[in-house]
């Protein structure tokens, strides 16, 4: 693909479950980013998960694209992931951390808006703990301010299907970039 599509949301928006299904039904390729947070359970493949010396020695080799601290946690990405991969789930502060480099190809930031009352009901079904509920939420708040003047796209995720409007508008930016519908 031509675009970077970062997609972005509060915790519980539904942003990997979206492109784990972009990429069942269409073979995007995923940035899984580093982490130095623990698995929430076994089988988690959401991130690499790795110790902070792999940070201090990527950092230190400039291989980092964009990063941020979440939680007391890094999360970030390589210019080779970044290079690579079509679809990127990210925050705030790692989309504008990804604006600041001279990329090759243009970022296409997508902001998934999702209720509360819906974000808090999937994040019980996935096992998270009231507290941690209510301290993402809260989080989420300050870390999300402003989100809507950094996207390209907002998509009510209340009311669409999510993977079907970013099919679309992945569609739409290719064609766009690929010098077609304008």
């Amino acid at each position: 693909m031509n675009n970077l599509y970062l997609i972005c949301g509060k915790s519980g928006s539904g942003k990997t479950y979206a492109v784990e299904k972009l990429y069942d039904e269409c073979g995007y390729d995923i940035l899984c980013s580093y982490t130095t947070r623990n698995k929430r359970h076994k089988n988690d493949t959401d991130h690499i998960y790795v110790d902070v010396s792999m940070y201090y020695h990527m950092k230190a080799e400039n291989q980092i694209a964009a990063e941020t601290l979440y939680d007391h946690h890094l999360y970030w990405s390589t210019i080779d992931q970044v290079n690579q991969s079509d679809l990127y789930v990210i925050d705030v502060a790692g989309i504008k951390s990804l604006q600041q480099l001279q990329l090759n190809r243009p970022l296409v930031v997508i902001y998934l808006d999702c209720p509360e009352e819906l974000r808090m009901k999937r994040m019980r079904l996935r096992g998270d703990t009231t507290k941690d509920i209510n301290k993402r939420i809260e989080e989420d708040a300050t870390a999300f301010d402003g989100v809507e003047d950094l996207a390209d796209f907002i998509i009510n995720v209340e009311n669409n299907d999510t993977v079907e409007v970013l099919k679309e508008i992945i569609n739409k930016c290719e064609e766009v970039s690929d010098g077609g519908i304008e």
